[in-house]
């Protein structure tokens, strides 16, 4: 009994954390897309907008405790929120490209190559099980955690860190050098949030499970607001 109130607990909690980032996230995109409607505002805005969506699912889910429908709505929940960091990635791109952009269609191929692969490794054979035997609960296997890290690493991480400090060479203005390094700052709260979380569901450790979810709301905050604040009130 004390398992299942404690078990209702963490689902009521964990869910308004995600409310929150979706209202925040999604609210972050509308200023963005007021301002300006560009490629940069749209590579940036797609980041939080895919959040938000992201969360929607993640807590619709809620309300459909039954197999395959939770699992459906957690595995697209899923899938938004791991390719919204490609468009961090694109948006530097398209910084660093400012002068000569790239292509519409060069742009489309990258985000649909970016976008089969992560498809591919959600399709990994027992990777993460939602159902009533975890509680309803996502509980993700060690190897499926692994491939999320070194895949993120090198096809997030990297090309991101690859262009920050491609961009931060071309600019000699001390302000906008100061604006890049918040920009990473923030990309690397993105990134923490992203490792930190995936560990949430994968680690059975109950100190960690106890202080990550305030951990993780504080951090994503403070990170969104920080990319926003940096580029995203200036495109």
């Amino acid at each position: 009994m004390i398992v299942q109130i404690e078990d209702v607990e963490r689902l009521v909690i964990i869910h308004l954390i995600q409310v929150v980032f979706c209202l925040v996230f999604l609210f972050i995109a509308s200023k963005i897309l007021k301002r300006h409607k560009n490629r940069l505002t749209w590579s940036l805005s797609s980041f939080y907008i895919l959040n938000g969506v992201g969360f929607i699912f993640a807590i619709g889910r809620l309300f459909f405790r039954v197999n395959p429908g939770m699992y459906i709505l957690y595995s697209i929940a899923l899938y938004l929120i791991f390719l919204s960091m490609i468009f961090l990635v694109l948006f530097n791109i398209n910084l660093f490209k400012l002068d000569n952009e790239l292509s519409t269609k060069k742009l489309m191929l990258i985000i649909l190559f970016y976008a089969i692969l992560i498809f591919s490794i959600l399709c990994v054979p027992n990777g993460f099980t939602v159902s009533e035997e975890t509680n309803w609960f996502p509980v993700w296997s060690w190897t499926f955690l692994i491939i999320i890290y070194i895949f993120t690493a090198i096809v997030i991480v990297l090309p991101f860190t690859y262009y920050f400090f491609k961009i931060y060479k071309t600019f000699e203005d001390k302000k906008l050098k100061r604006k890049l390094i918040l920009f990473f700052i923030g990309f690397l709260g993105i990134a923490l949030g992203w490792y930190g979380g995936t560990l949430y569901n994968t680690w059975d450790n109950s100190i960690y499970r106890t202080i990550w979810p305030p951990i993780a709301l504080i951090n994503a905050l403070l990170s969104g607001c920080l990319i926003y604040y940096t580029w995203g009130r200036e495109i």
